[in-house]
């Protein structure tokens, strides 16, 4: 007896995502936004920037991605 797999025609092609789904970068520790501010070469006006600050820098370029 032989059986078929068949696909319904929504799961076929790619996944969607919910739009509401976001990330909390707040919650990263400071080693690891700045890794990511070094990887992506962010630059901003604030020479030494707070948690907050870097947390909106790294947030925003995120976003934009």
């Amino acid at each position: 007896m032989s059986r078929s797999f068949s696909v319904d025609s929504q799961s076929k092609g790619s996944i969607s995502m919910p739009h509401a789904w976001t990330v909390d970068l707040s919650k990263l520790e400071m080693s690891a936004l700045w890794r990511y501010w070094r990887h992506f070469n962010l630059v901003d006006a604030v020479p030494n920037p707070s948690k907050e600050q870097l947390v909106d820098v790294v947030q925003r370029h995120f976003m934009s991605q």
